[in-house]
């Protein structure tokens, strides 16, 4: 990959510098990226990004060969598979000298890799009983209700 032209890339487009700037930031490299995903994280943290202005970012990174963005299809969305690892490529796109890795062999076919990012909920149930739940930061209406259908099977019911 050429460093110097992903540099000059980071320097001179600012959507995909919000782009590798949220990668560099990450703890936890991800095969895939999904663009609806990426695009409400930057989103909900204040970056005025558009979603056609996300996908663009993502062709630029395809150009450098950091990995392959493939449009949705039929149903399933847009995302970018990486060829390289998104952290190690933010950061040197923002001047830190590391190398850039490549995406290990054993990543490479592992379904769902993509990393969700989780907010930790705590709730008192009772004084004393916090209940703490790690869920997904983007975590939808429907999956809300599918939570609290199985929270509702829990209770063991006393017998007389």
């Amino acid at each position: 990959m050429d460093i110097e032209a992903l540099k000059h890339q980071y320097q001179t487009r600012p959507n995909l510098r919000l782009v590798l700037d949220y990668a560099a930031g990450r703890q936890n490299n991800a095969t895939e990226t999904k663009m609806r995903r990426i695009h409400w994280l930057l989103t909900s943290q204040g970056k005025q990004i558009s979603y056609a202005d996300t996908i663009a970012a993502f062709r630029v990174l395809q150009d450098l060969e950091a990995g392959q963005l493939v449009l949705g299809r039929r149903g399933s969305h847009s995302r970018f598979v990486w060829s390289v690892e998104m952290v190690s490529l933010g950061k040197a796109a923002a001047g830190n000298p590391n190398e850039i890795q490549p995406i290990p062999e054993e990543n490479l076919d592992q379904e769902g890799a993509e990393d969700t990012d989780t907010v930790s909920h705590s709730y008192n149930l009772r004084l004393h009983s916090p209940v703490t739940f790690e869920l997904p930061e983007d975590l939808t209406k429907g999956e809300a209700e599918r939570l609290a259908t199985f929270i509702r099977t829990l209770p063991i019911e006393e017998t007389e």
